[in-house]
């Protein structure tokens, strides 16, 4: 998986909607984990592509991170443990 997906980009709108691959890449889980945290309910909210793919939106990932990580009461996309730039 390239690089670039391992990140939220800085200028990702939260109604940008990332394929399932990825979003295992951006939250480094395999995707067998992301499929027990939707059984659980426990996972980002999903957004069906077509009747075989599924992804989420940038503002479920974030909020996902915000609940999982326990930091403060927004995440912004200024945030390096999101975009992957150190300060």
């Amino acid at each position: 998986m390239p690089d670039q997906f391992k990140f939220i980009p800085p200028n990702a709108p939260d109604f940008m909607v990332v394929p399932d691959p990825h979003v295992c890449v951006i939250l480094d889980i395999s995707h067998d984990t992301l499929r027990r945290l939707d059984q659980r309910g426990e996972g980002p909210a999903w957004v069906q592509l077509s009747t075989r793919r599924r992804g989420r939106t940038i503002g479920a990932i974030r909020e996902f991170l915000q609940k999982r990580s326990g930091v403060g009461p927004t995440i912004t996309a200024n945030n390096p443990a999101i975009n992957g730039t150190s300060s």
